[in-house]
């Protein structure tokens, strides 16, 4: 897969984690469409509002934040393909059928005629080519797109009614369709040419001519909006016509009226918006808590702040809740500095890590330890994990083995997204448990841009951040030497050997065993250290009613909430 390196920041997803995408929680679940009590159809309206970082940009190109990317274009632009939220199956979006062909060198999808996008203008094949077009010259598989960018080699579209979309692949994959049907993000051509050109001339530049001039790339990285979409939502604009996106403060989505989502299921998508709040003082976020003006609230420990808070309950309910995406915090290791080149280096690490602590002390119980990339339960997770326990003193007799001592000491520089307070205390366990075995660790908390800067240079011993899983989970991407989040410059040719079959295998089983022999070769080399499967914890506004968890978790698409209680 060619692939431009993600960060995935801890920051980012502990955003993730307040949305809400799979819930155990209390109260009844309202199947969707369910009546209200008063026995008319179900209300619309309410603006769905909770507390998020903010997003840099909403480049659709460049964008790599999760938040943004699920539930800011996640709402206004559409992919070929999505999930079900109550099954987890593949679903038609843009693309109403789909086939795997070519002994599963290519796919094939039939594009949804009769699509306009929030603007009114209509939703071409051309427009949907031109995602593939744009993708390749940015640098192919950046941002949002980058999962199913990064496995294509061509695409074409023929015929008219309907139109066929042709994606010829590097090579085949087990979960082709969902990658590419999935990141497909169907953007206006029209507008990022516009906004292309306008920011050429802004630059004394010649306006390119096409998606395909030198040049045109470079540029449209350089763009910050996302242009109109085909969603059930858009951005919305202000009296003066300005973009409802205001810096450290706020950002608002509206229902967009010409979607054809709400005219094929009337029963969904029942919001009348979508607001995102952000704020990082911890007694604003608390304000809003306490005043009702948001659905969700993120809580390390929602007890306590319903013990301080019991008349809360009435109006809230905690949830803790695990989900596909949700995957692993763990420390990438830079493999290409010397000090850190030995893998018993790493594995001496490693061991540092007081697992059990940071899921009891940090996490207050609401994680558990990690000991592979998979997800805890499923086939490819080891059946028999290690439980190392932390030894400073194993660990300098480890080093001392590889030359490093008093005399010729071990300092590393970690670091952690400023801002991310588990982050923070998580370092620093660490911090201590080094400083007892003789290591010395930086620990720097960076902003998003300074640390994703930071890493593109190289200038890192280890990162703190947490891995995120899509609908399909693949370690390909992270550990194979050609992988393009393979930050940590780990190369092992037996690693790729068995990622490069298990992409391959179709048989559940067969992958599986693959990946177990994959875990034993990772355990060996520690690229990385993982740390704990975190479950999120939150209180949730009880009055928003069609929260059935589902394989998405508590996705929006199916909320309704009672006139009384609908926020405008």
């Amino acid at each position: 897969m060619r692939a431009l390196s993600l960060f995935l920041g801890a920051g980012c997803c502990a955003g993730l984690l307040a949305l809400a995408f799979l819930g155990r929680g209390q109260g009844p679940a309202v199947p969707v469409g369910t009546p209200d009590p008063s026995g008319t159809t179900v209300p619309q309206g309410h603006v769905y509002c909770g507390i998020t970082e903010q997003p840099e940009h909403l480049n659709p190109f460049t964008l790599q934040g999760g938040v943004a990317r699920r539930y800011v274009l996640g709402f206004t632009h559409e992919t070929l393909l999505d999930s079900d939220p109550a099954t987890g199956a593949l679903r038609p979006a843009l693309a109403v059928a789909h086939r795997v062909v070519d002994d599963g060198r290519a796919l094939e999808f039939e594009l949804r005629e009769g699509v306009v996008f929030s603007d009114g203008t209509a939703c071409t094949p051309d427009d949907v080519l031109f995602t593939w077009q744009a993708a390749r010259a940015v640098g192919n598989a950046v941002g949002s797109m980058r999962d199913g960018m990064g496995l294509v080699r061509e695409a074409s579209v023929r015929g008219n009614s309907p139109a066929v979309l042709r994606v010829e692949l590097h090579e085949p994959f087990f979960a082709s369709a969902r990658a590419v049907g999935e990141s497909w993000t169907v953007v206006q051509k029209r507008f990022f040419e516009r906004e292309v050109a306008a920011l050429a001339v802004a630059r004394g530049l010649a306006a390119p001519s096409s998606v395909a001039d030198p040049g045109f790339g470079e540029l449209l990285a350089a763009l910050g909006a996302s242009g109109p979409g085909t969603g059930p939502y858009m951005l919305g604009v202000d009296a003066q016509g300005r973009v409802m996106f205001r810096r450290n403060l706020d950002l608002e989505l509206v229902r967009n009226p010409l979607s054809w989502r709400k005219r094929a299921a009337p029963d969904r998508w029942n919001l009348g918006g979508i607001r995102l709040l952000f704020l990082t003082d911890e007694t604003a976020r608390h304000s809003a808590l306490v005043e009702r003006r948001i659905d969700w609230y993120q809580a390390q420990d929602p007890d306590r702040v319903l013990a301080q808070r019991p008349e809360l309950l009435n109006d809230y309910r905690k949830v803790t809740y695990d989900y596909q995406a949700l995957g692993c915090y763990l420390v990438l290791w830079n493999t290409r500095s010397a000090q850190l080149s030995d893998p018993r280096v790493r594995q001496a690490l490693d061991q540092l890590f007081d697992r059990e602590a940071i899921a009891r002390d940090v996490f207050r119980g609401t994680a558990r330890p990690a000991f592979a990339f998979f997800k805890p339960g499923t086939e490819s997770y080891p059946v028999d994990p290690r439980t190392l326990q932390p030894d400073p003193v194993a660990v300098r007799e480890s080093l001392a083995a590889c030359g490093i001592g008093p005399a010729a000491p071990l300092r590393i520089r970690l670091l952690v997204p400023a801002g991310f307070e588990p982050g923070r205390r998580m370092g620093e366990l660490f911090v201590s448990a080094a400083r007892d075995a003789g290591v010395e660790v930086e620990l720097q908390q960076l902003e998003w841009s300074l640390l994703a800067q930071a890493q593109q240079r190289g200038d890192w011993d280890g990162i703190l951040r947490m891995q995120g899983h899509r609908s399909w989970v693949d370690p390909w991407e992270l550990f194979h030497s050609r992988g393009g989040g393979n930050a940590m410059g780990w190369s092992h040719a037996e690693a790729d050997r068995l990622l490069d079959q298990a992409r391959v295998a179709h048989d559940d089983s067969q992958r599986a065993a693959l990946h177990q022999q994959f875990n034993a070769v990772v355990a060996r080399e520690a690229p990385v250290s993982f740390l704990v499967h975190p479950l999120a914890s939150m209180l949730f506004n009880r009055h928003v009613q069609g929260a059935v968890p589902g394989p998405l978790g508590l996705w929006p698409e199916t909320f309704w909430v009672p006139v009384e209680h609908q926020r405008r």
